[in-house]
């Protein structure tokens, strides 16, 4: 006996790129402001190697994410204007 029922589509299939890298960034530079506050709770507390590792980890999150998802959302924007731009000189 089998089932009448459709398969679901995986949510990782349905969710259009733009969204992913937008989701990436915005989970990146969250985790990022988190480890440079907890880094000045641990400066705070006298805790030099903490801080040391927390505001280092806050720095490289942030590259991460303007190396991997700002230029991607930036194409988009700018490719957006330019067909803006040509609809309204026709």
């Amino acid at each position: 006996m089998t089932s009448s029922t459709p398969a679901l589509p995986s949510a990782r299939a349905s969710m259009p790129e733009i969204w992913k890298r937008s989701l990436i960034a915005i989970l990146g530079l969250g985790l990022s402001f988190a480890a440079a506050l907890f880094s000045t709770v641990t400066r705070d507390s006298g805790n030099v190697a903490a801080t040391a590792i927390l505001a280092g980890g806050s720095l490289l999150a942030s590259v991460w994410v303007g190396m991997t998802t700002v230029p991607y959302l930036a194409r988009r924007v700018v490719s957006g204007v330019r067909w803006q731009i040509r609809s309204i000189l026709k």
